[in-house]
């Protein structure tokens, strides 16, 4: 029913519009996202409803996945935004309500959604901003945000796309041998560390220790 865009602080746009018909806007966007980065909340969602309308998405960067990856920020966006600025976002159950009387954001007044919609940009350019300067003081974690995460958002929306298929033998020996290597790695950190300490070796976030140094 529309797009946000925004392209510096403080200037996100909303435009309603149906991609369908508006084919001049299209043809915009096409162009925009194939020459520029495009910065998302979700890039992979983003990627998945452009593709409808033969929208590529070649450079872009993601603040879900930075949040993830730092660990003490929260993934999304309206959290984020309120957990580094201090601030609250419109609530989508003021523009469609909620329960019983909940209706379709195609139905609700377009001043609403406007209001509404137009912050999503703005909040993820800011936040994207905040989240960088993070990563450029942490070489290490944005060579995996770069070099890891980033490129598999691809692979992850061809597969969500298409489906897979797969061998459960050969699953089943890849569990063994990353079991195996699991415990290897974690006798090599207890062995390491020769304090007590605290660590979340199976968590999906990057590893946390906790060190308490004895004499």
């Amino acid at each position: 029913i529309g797009v946000g865009i925004c392209n510096q602080e403080g200037n996100g746009l909303y435009y309603p519009c149906d991609l369908n018909r508006d084919h001049a806007l299209a043809n915009a966007l096409r162009i925009a996202c194939a020459n520029r980065l495009v910065v998302a909340s979700n890039v992979k969602f983003e990627k998945h409803v452009l593709s409808r309308y033969g929208i590529v998405i070649p450079r872009y960067e993601d603040t879900m996945l930075m949040a993830q990856l730092l660990g003490d920020v929260p993934a999304g966006l309206k959290d984020a935004f309120n957990h580094l600025f201090g601030r609250e976002m419109i609530p989508i159950e003021r523009v469609i309500g909620k329960g019983a009387s909940q209706i379709s954001m195609a139905d609700a007044p377009v001043e609403a959604v406007v209001q509404y919609a137009a912050q999503d940009p703005d909040a993820t350019w800011r936040v994207w901003r905040a989240l960088s300067r993070r990563f450029e003081e942490a070489p290490s974690l944005n060579r995996i945000y770069q070099e890891i995460e980033l490129p598999l958002v691809d692979v992850i929306v061809e597969m969500e796309r298409n489906g897979m298929a797969f061998a459960p033998e050969r699953l089943d020996a890849a569990r063994a041998t990353l079991s195996t290597r699991h415990t290897q790695v974690v006798d090599h950190l207890n062995a390491l560390l020769g304090v007590h300490h605290c660590f979340r070796c199976n968590h999906p976030k990057p590893l946390h220790l906790k060190t308490r140094c004895t004499a």
